[in-house]
């Protein structure tokens, strides 16, 4: 029926959830430190700022976004489970995908 094994088809459906995932959990990190830079810049907008206090502000801002994504590894689980059921709504829509 398929051109490829069963464990060819579990690989590349494997590298395709590991992808989604990876680029979900990319998605959430920018939106939650859009939200953080946005507020950062507004508390501090009015305030004159100088350019070694800006790349202060930017390490912290990457420390904390690195920090949320260590702390909330677990999402990444969902992420998955979310994956997969995608993976196997197109396997079974469009065999020929994987």
């Amino acid at each position: 029926m398929f051109d490829k094994a069963p464990m060819d088809l579990y690989k590349h459906k494997i590298i395709f959830v590991t992808i989604y995932s990876l680029l979900e959990s990319i998605v959430a990190c920018i939106l939650l430190g859009q939200q953080f830079l946005h507020f950062v810049t507004s508390v501090l907008n009015p305030i004159a700022i100088s350019v070694e206090t800006y790349a202060n502000i930017v390490v912290f801002y990457a420390l904390i976004i690195g920090g949320l994504f260590i702390l909330f590894w677990p999402i990444n689980f969902i992420f998955l489970e979310i994956g997969f059921k995608i993976a196997d709504w197109i396997q079974d829509r469009y065999p020929w995908f994987f």
